[in-house]
């Protein structure tokens, strides 16, 4: 999702994400799964979607409507009391050390999803940092990033393949 402000300061984005209207960002996102259901090249076919810390939070939840076909968030999982059945298969991209997950929350969640039927996957990348595969911060790992995004998009070819 576009539009909003961006920062590359920890503090900073933790006040973004506490302002953040989740509501609306729900909507937008119904409304992208929506726009490209319809236009003509996807023709009807599946969607997914991609998301990174607080964005992969929002498509985690947002998965959980029923509206996509497959889910990829990087280092990013759900407490407990936030956690839903979600129908579509996940991949979680986590990182070795996050600083802003406790330390179960990645292992419940994917124990959680499994449970619930969801084809769920977890890839956690030896070494790394929250941030990993943002260029833009100092916890960037060039190849753990290349190599998330290459598991990442043949995650979502295997699945959103018609």
């Amino acid at each position: 999702m576009a539009g909003g402000p961006t920062t590359t300061d920890p503090a900073q984005a933790e006040e973004l994400l506490a302002s953040l209207d989740v509501a609306e960002a729900r909507e937008r996102l119904a409304l992208g799964t929506r726009h490209l259901r319809e236009h003509r090249r996807v023709g009807g076919g599946k969607v997914g979607a991609v998301g990174f810390s607080m964005g992969g939070d929002l498509v985690l939840r947002y998965a959980a409507t029923g509206d996509l076909d497959a889910v990829v968030a990087y280092y990013a999982a759900l407490e407990p009391d936030r956690r839903e059945p979600i129908p579509c298969p996940v991949l979680l991209q986590l990182a070795e050390v996050d600083e802003f997950e406790p330390p179960d929350t990645p292992a419940t969640h994917l124990d959680d999803l499994r449970q619930g039927g969801t084809d769920a996957t977890a890839r956690t990348w030896p070494g790394t940092q929250h941030s990993f595969a943002n260029p833009d911060v100092a916890p960037y790992d060039r190849a753990a990033a290349t190599s998330a995004w290459a598991d990442s998009v043949a995650f979502l070819g295997r699945h959103l393949r018609r």
